[in-house]
């Protein structure tokens, strides 16, 4: 009886060490759970703010599909990204993803088109780099501004952080 509680904790504490590394890592939303065979274990995890590394704007975005920086604002869904899908990184007001076409402005689109496929550097702050076209998200980080392309060399970095 006594090993069958051990075994329990055991497992118990493996499942809480999976589910904060996933937040750890990814940046997951919703709340991951696994089955311990003695019941579920519930971590809740967040969002992101993904901030301009200098201004401290948060990326931003609305139904029209614009993609901006503003001031960070608690609560504000359109400044919420999930990570949960390597690669992805969906707006939680719209449920589209960030997309590039490769020049002009980076909007919104269907998180299943390639051009909605991102990598980032390691560490923080990072360039935040669309796959397809091998440029990084930028802007100056003024209230409002569009986010566009540049050269990663030059490009804006980014801070992903848990959302307020």
């Amino acid at each position: 009886m006594e090993i069958r509680g051990i075994v329990r904790r055991i497992t118990g504490a493996g499942a809480v060490v999976a589910a904060t590394a996933a937040m750890l890592l990814g940046g997951v939303s919703g709340a991951a759970t696994a089955n311990t065979g003695a019941g579920e274990v519930t971590a809740a995890v967040t969002y992101l703010n993904i901030k301009h590394a200098s201004a401290r704007t948060c990326l931003d975005s609305n139904a029209a599909g614009a993609v901006y920086t503003r001031v960070c604002e608690s609560g504000n869904r359109n400044q919420q990204w999930d990570n949960s899908t390597l690669g992805k990184f969906k707006n939680v007001a719209t449920g589209r993803c960030l997309a590039s076409t490769g020049s002009a402005v980076l909007t919104l689109g269907a998180c299943s088109d390639t051009r909605t496929n991102w990598t980032t550097t390691s560490g923080s702050p990072k360039y935040i780099k669309n796959v397809n076209y091998g440029i990084c998200a930028h802007n100056n980080g003024g209230n409002g501004e569009a986010v566009g392309p540049a050269a990663c060399a030059s490009a804006t970095r980014w801070s992903t952080l848990a959302a307020a």
